[in-house]
């Protein structure tokens, strides 16, 4: 799994780094849609000299390189997916999760 990871990291021009390799491992393990604080939060647990600024920087590169996109509907916190098929997201007006259309 994580040749395939370092493979595909590496046809979008970025280095497979330990940190870019559990980013985007996460992203794409995680059925959720994640804020970059819990991603953080979670690469921290198993790397704990990674800085929030280097995770900030390692979901802007998966953006920019259309490996994850950003969800946002303004004023909640950027939340990130790996990139898959084309889909629509909603928003529950009871508990606010956002999900899969």
């Amino acid at each position: 799994m994580e040749n395939a990871l370092a493979e595909e990291l590496s046809r979008c021009g970025l280095r497979a780094t330990r940190q870019r390799l559990a980013v985007l491992d996460l992203l794409r393990s995680s059925p959720g849609h994640l804020t970059v604080l819990e991603i953080f939060r979670r690469i921290r647990q198993t790397q704990p000299r990674v800085s929030k600024k280097t995770v900030y920087e390692i979901v802007d590169s998966l953006v920019r390189t259309g490996l994850a996109f950003c969800i946002t509907d303004g004023g909640e916190p950027f939340r990130y997916e790996a990139a898959k098929a084309h889909h629509y997201h909603a928003r529950c007006r009871v508990c606010g999760k956002l999900f899969d259309v």
